[in-house]
């Protein structure tokens, strides 16, 4: 007894179609902080408070944290930096200038037990410096703070990508005026010619 193609046919359909299944939706993607500390309990409950809404990086060192920057192929994935001020060897100041040329988009947040900018061992150039925390640091409101920096750098971001193209549409039509006064002055020089004649 043979079964006919149809049938077959119709069974092979069922078995492999797969329309029906559905593709996991890809997650968008977590935005990434580097958090720098040389007190390992205090990386551990930074990380605690944000690991369920970015992708996160830690270094317990100034020196590690550029080892950790190294390391990457895109150093620029790197949407925020906090880091504590007070560290062995290198400030986080210190640190926020040396990688800044590295992260030239980023923003940086600095944690500090000092409450007046003015008694910290090196200058602060605030213009870099997206915020300053205190300690002890309030969980919610660092949340918030933090929440407050990536929309920050994620407008800067949407500005930025609206100026590129702005700047790509003028070019283009820079060259297109271009274009256009040269057909005009050959116009003219033929229109020249041939009034003479």
């Amino acid at each position: 007894m043979t079964v006919s193609d149809s049938v077959l046919g119709s069974v092979f359909d069922s078995v492999f179609d797969i329309g029906h299944i559905k593709k996991p939706v890809p997650k968008p993607q977590r935005p990434r902080v580097l958090l720098v500390d040389d007190e390992v309990e205090n990386l551990k409950v930074l990380t605690l408070l944000l690991e369920d809404e970015f992708e996160l990086l830690c270094a317990s060192s100034a020196a590690q944290a550029i080892e950790v920057l190294d390391g990457l192929i895109d150093p620029s994935i790197i949407q925020l930096v906090v880091s504590d001020y007070k560290m062995p060897h290198m400030s986080g100041t210190e640190l926020f200038e040396l990688i800044r040329p590295k992260l030239p988009n980023s923003l940086f947040l600095l944690l500090t037990g000092t409450l007046n900018t003015g008694q910290m061992n090196d200058p602060v150039d605030n213009s870099h410096i997206f915020d300053l925390i205190t300690k002890p640091i309030e969980p919610s409101e660092f949340l918030q703070r933090v929440h407050k920096a990536i929309a920050a750098y994620q407008q800067r971001h949407k500005v930025q990508a609206q100026c590129d193209t702005l700047t790509l549409e003028i070019q283009v039509l820079s060259e297109q005026l271009t274009e256009k006064k040269l057909a005009l002055a050959q116009a003219q020089a033929k229109l020249a010619i041939t009034t003479r004649q």
